[in-house]
């Protein structure tokens, strides 16, 4: 209830934002029309508002995308550029379209300081104008329209929006975070931006015009390959990374859980060393008919080396029946630390388990993350507590983690915010990255819930082609 409240707010600054750019457009319409009485601009008034329409369209759409019509900055200097424009397009034409781009790259740096984001957020936006502009040029003569040149820009300019509504909403977000498919998108749109510069600017010359369509061909059909390329090379070393990351992470829950036998099977062999001592000293006991020494020596001594193996507070006996070698090190190796911090564990897997439809790796990395949260939370509270249920049903299976928690743990819309964290020196990606798991495999579900103290995690694996329990 309170990420939609949330989202609606985010929602409705944004309307407000995109409100406030038709005020800055009529202030700019009234202002031009000022400076073009008193003669500084000479361009007949069709083709002075055709421009005005597309430039305030383009750096409408530059603030959409990067979330910057809430900057008064942006704003004020977006109005500066359109005048710079239009002022120029009568001098020096085509060129201050690219006059245009430098200026908006450098504002936007100017207000990300990020070299990838300047590039990226005016070339994206110039190459869904061409795109739109070429689509809806072929609509028009496809359907034969005959409008006129106010109403054909116009159109236009609502398509170009409505376009890079689109874009935002289903691609931007997978772009701009994470750093390489910036980095890779920026390289594209850039060298689209320049080679489409290197055309119009060749239009300009008449004794090139005779190559020009030979060289678009030449340059659709090197762009379309060479975009394949960059995309699928894009693909496979992003995969080749994830598994890499993956297989490191596996290996160390592996050699995490390989220690720690190792240092029960040298615990047994202590043991193995001194229980000829120990038969030694009953005996002695024993030949002198001393009970009562006996007995103090038995459970002073004796007894409590039943703890070599197994804490008193490490429940796990049911963890035979998870038969997943690769789950069951990771779970013992996780709560066996947790038992040894003090904190009480209990592990009930009441059923056989076999198979999970989930890859290990990623399964791995989920339970990782929860049974590092439970133990961090738990090292900080009394009386500290762990439970982990394991529920086999029909068609699905149930990871059941419950941790106690501090009564005045953060809600957890604010827990699953990127980068929040309550630990010193910590990057606060834990929930974020368990999400992003989770709807990444349309087949996994997560529950959170914080109830009477406990902090309850529930991830539930439906087998796939199947009905869903």
């Amino acid at each position: 209830m309170i990420e939609e409240i949330v989202e609606k707010r985010e929602l409705k600054n944004e309307n407000k934002s995109t409100c406030v750019f038709p005020f800055v457009f009529l202030f700019l319409l009234f202002f031009i029309k000022q400076i073009k009485m008193l003669g500084v601009l000479n361009m007949n008034i069709s083709l002075f508002i055709v421009l005005l329409i597309q430039i305030s369209s383009i750096t409408l759409v530059v603030g959409y995308l990067g979330n910057f019509l809430q900057n008064k900055k942006y704003l004020f200097f977006s109005a500066v550029s359109i005048c710079t424009y239009l002022f120029l397009y009568e001098q020096v034409n085509i060129i201050a379209t690219i006059l245009l781009w430098c200026m908006l790259c450098l504002l936007v740096y100017w207000l990300t300081q990020c070299v990838y984001s300047s590039l990226f957020y005016p070339s994206l936006t110039l190459f869904i104008y061409i795109f739109s502009d070429n689509t809806a040029t072929y609509l028009y003569s496809l359907f034969n329209m005959k409008l006129s040149l106010f109403l054909l820009v116009l159109l236009g300019a609502i398509y170009f929006l409505f376009i890079s509504y689109g874009v935002k909403k289903l691609l931007l977000k997978k772009i701009v975070h994470d750093k390489e498919r910036l980095k890779i998108a920026t390289y594209v749109f850039v060298f689209t931006t320049i080679i489409y510069f290197a055309f119009i600017c060749a239009e300009r010359f008449p004794f090139l015009m005779q190559h020009i369509n030979l060289a678009n061909e030449v340059f659709i059909i090197l762009y379309g390959v060479m975009s394949t390329l960059i995309f699928l090379t894009m693909l496979f070393i992003k995969k080749k990374e994830f598994e890499t990351r993956e297989q490191q992470k596996e290996m160390k829950y592996l050699i995490e859980y390989s220690e720690q036998i190792e240092k029960n099977y040298t615990e047994l062999l202590k043991f193995r060393h001194d229980y000829k001592n120990i038969l030694i000293s009953l005996e002695d006991y024993i030949q002198t008919n001393d009970m009562q020494g006996l007995q103090r020596y038995f459970y002073e001594s004796i007894k409590a080396t039943k703890t070599i193996f197994e804490p008193n507070n490490f429940d796990s006996h049911s963890i035979s029946n998870l038969k997943i070698k690769e789950l069951k090190s990771i779970i013992l190796s996780k709560l066996y630390v947790a038992s040894q911090k003090g904190i009480e564990v209990k592990i009930v897997v009441p059923e056989a388990i076999t198979h999970v439809d989930l890859p290990p790796v990623i399964l791995i990395r989920m339970l990782g993350i929860i049974l590092d949260n439970a133990i961090e939370e738990s090292i900080c509270i009394d009386a500290p507590k762990i439970e982990l249920m394991i529920i086999k049903q029909e068609n699905c299976h149930s990871f059941v983690l419950i941790n106690q928690c501090k009564p005045n743990i953060p809600k957890l819309h604010e827990l699953k915010r990127i980068h929040f964290t309550t630990k010193k020196g910590n990057q606060g990606l834990g929930l974020t990255t368990l999400d992003e798991l989770v709807r990444s495999h349309e087949n996994v579900f997560l529950e959170t819930k914080i109830a009477s103290e406990q902090f309850i995690q529930i991830i539930t694996i439906h087998e796939k082609r199947k009905e869903r329990c």
